[in-house]
């Protein structure tokens, strides 16, 4: 799509989102420890948020098909 700037007085080009939000559409969920500190850089610590991970899923039951742990942020 094709949006006119009028501070600018160009066109640009916007790129379109489309948006799925209905039951069991996936989704992806992305997380930062506080001041992107290295919460997560020790094997304990990662083996504790995937322990809670577990027990999430079995709590509410949802799929997971992956996930990410990085020493300051985790994505699934």
């Amino acid at each position: 799509m094709e949006i006119f700037d009028p501070n600018s007085k160009q066109w640009k080009l916007r790129k379109v989102r489309r948006r799925y939000n209905g039951l069991g559409d996936a989704r992806e969920l992305t997380f930062s420890c506080f001041h992107r500190y290295q919460f997560l850089a020790r094997d304990r610590t990662r083996h504790w948020f995937i322990d809670e991970l577990i027990a999430a899923r079995a709590k509410w039951r949802f799929l997971l098909w992956a996930y990410v742990i990085m020493p300051e942020h985790i994505t699934y």
